[in-house]
C-alpha cells in the first residue's frame, strides 16, 4: 500500500501500488524513484483538493466517477494531467463534453478558471473556447456585461475562436459543434 496525503486537511489514503501505478505516471515515477517518496512509500499533495482526488480513487477502482458539479469535472480534469492519468483525464472530459454539448454550461468563473489552470492547447481549453464560441455565435450565451466583463483577461483567445469557426462554416449550416473526436488531447503542455 502507499500512503497518500491530499490538501491543507492532510486527508490520508492508502492505495494499492499496482492499481496506483498503473494509473498514473506521476504516482510511478514517485513511487519507482529512490528520492524520499518511493523509499517511505508516502506521497503528499498539498495543493490537490481531497474531494477531487476522491474522484480520481473512484476512477482507479471502478473506471468511473459521479461528479456533483462542473467546478468538480473541470478541476478532475487539470488533476489528471497534473498525474499524468490519461485516462482519468479522457474520463472527466467525456462528462465535461457531453454537459456542454447542446448549450454552454459553463459559468464565466470557470471558463477564466480553465485559462488560468492550462495551457493553450490543451482539448480542456480548446472545447471550452469554442463552447463560448458557438453560443456566442449562436445567441444562446446567457451572459450579461458583469460575465463578459470577468472574461476579459481571456477575451482575446475566446474571440479568435469565434472569428475561426464564424470563418470556417456557414450561417446557414447553424454552426455545427466539433465532434469529441476533436479534442483528442495531447498532455496540456505539449
Amino acid at each position: 500500500m502507499v500512503e497518500i496525503v491530499v490538501g491543507e486537511e492532510a486527508a490520508v489514503w492508502y492505495l494499492h501500488e499496482k492499481i496506483l501505478t498503473a494509473g498514473s505516471a506521476f504516482f510511478k515515477a514517485a513511487i519507482n524513484s529512490k528520492f524520499r517518496e518511493g523509499i517511505e512509500r508516502k506521497i503528499t499533495l498539498a495543493e490537490d483538493e481531497n474531494l477531487v482526488f476522491q474522484l480520481f480513487v473512484q476512477y482507479l477502482y471502478s473506471k468511473t466517477f459521479q461528479a456533483s458539479s462542473m467546478r468538480l469535472l473541470l478541476r478532475a480534469y487539470v488533476l489528471g494531467d497534473k498525474l499524468g492519468a490519461s485516462d482519468f483525464q479522457a474520463h472527466a472530459f467525456d462528462k465535461i463534453f457531453s454537459h456542454n454539448f447542446s448549450q454552454c454550461q459553463f459559468t464565466a468563473e470557470q471558463v477564466l478558471w480553465v485559462f488560468e489552470n492550462t495551457l493553450p492547447g490543451c482539448a480542456l481549453r480548446r472545447f471550452t473556447a469554442d463552447t463560448i464560441a458557438y453560443g456566442t455565435l449562436r445567441q444562446n450565451l446567457d451572459y450579461g456585461k458583469e460575465e463578459w466583463g470577468t472574461l476579459a483577461p481571456v477575451m482575446p483567445e475566446l474571440m479568435e475562436g469565434v472569428a475561426s469557426i464564424a470563418g470556417a462554416q456557414d450561417a446557414k449550416d447553424k454552426w455545427t459543434r466539433k465532434s469529441r473526436l476533436a479534442y483528442r488531447d495531447r498532455r496540456c503542455g505539449d
